[in-house]
């Protein structure tokens, strides 16, 4: 990873209307497909300095994402995130991972 955040969500579609080239154009870091329950940016994971951890947010206005197994839909409730924590966002779920820590 290279940077301390990673945006979720699916990935544009570019379309042709009326003989008109359209692009529609948003960032996602890591793209779930074309599911309908899938919003543009659904869910947002950043490192929160303040609590030196992960967290994540759901970006969506229509559907949750669950962290083991709890539903999340508020955009100002980030939930903290542990390393085997089980995400699920439609019908596609991850384990979100850290690497093991070093003992110096």
């Amino acid at each position: 990873m290279q940077k301390l955040y990673c945006i979720i969500g699916r990935s544009p579609i570019n379309y042709k209307k009326k003989n008109l080239d359209l692009k529609v154009v948003w960032h996602v870091d890591v793209d779930l497909g074309h599911l309908r329950k899938v919003s543009r940016q659904h869910a947002l994971i950043a490192f929160n300095f303040d609590k030196e951890c992960f967290e994540i947010k759901c970006l969506s206005k229509k559907y949750p994402v669950y962290v083991n197994g709890d539903a999340y839909y508020l955009k100002d409730q980030a939930v903290p995130l542990t390393s085997r924590s089980i995400v699920t966002i439609s019908t596609e779920s991850f384990f979100f991972l850290l690497p093991p820590e070093t003992i110096a």
